[in-house]
């Protein structure tokens, strides 16, 4: 009688581990990611090239800070820890694990239009931030998308840029 409980015991945990094995292969398979306690959530979503108007911002922000003319070096892609030891200070992402911590109530530029902005680039395909590689990085343009990429778990998708002329 026990070897037959046994068997069957053996039995259910192949079974139950087979159905949990096809339902973690089907959300990934939808596009999900593991989290870090074995759950599964949505990745951020990423056009394959940045849009002309972000492009545009980009470019504009790199000539406020004062550099001279840019050049693509190509896009990459990093988890949120190869983000940040690229060393990237003015970015939002690394104050806090929650959108709240990361723009809390005193602290948001565009009112309440950050929460939105980052909330909607939690749900839609985005394009890639923008970086500038110079003694260090930093982010030209995709500071909301860069803070959905974090709180998603990433990918952080990412059109590097250099300067063209190099001092």
């Amino acid at each position: 009688m026990s070897t037959l409980l046994v068997y069957i015991s053996v039995v259910l945990a192949v079974m139950i581990a087979v159905v949990l094995a096809a339902m973690l292969a089907a959300a990934l398979a939808r596009g999900c990611a593991l989290t870090p306690r074995g759950g599964a959530r949505a990745r951020k979503k990423w056009h394959a090239q940045v849009d002309p108007a972000t492009l545009t911002d980009a470019l504009a922000t790199a000539r406020a800070l004062g550099f001279g003319e840019l050049r693509e070096v190509g896009y990459r892609v990093y988890s949120p820890a190869e983000f940040e030891r690229l060393g990237a200070t003015n970015h939002r992402a690394r104050l806090g694990s929650t959108l709240e911590e990361i723009f809390p109530e005193h602290d948001r530029p565009r009112g309440d239009a950050d929460i939105s902005a980052v909330k909607y680039h939690m749900s839609a395909r985005s394009s890639p931030i923008v970086l500038l590689e110079d003694s260090g990085v930093i982010v030209l343009d995709g500071v909301h998308r860069l803070v959905a990429a974090y709180l998603m778990g990433g990918p952080i998708r990412a059109l590097v840029m250099q300067k063209k002329n190099p001092d």
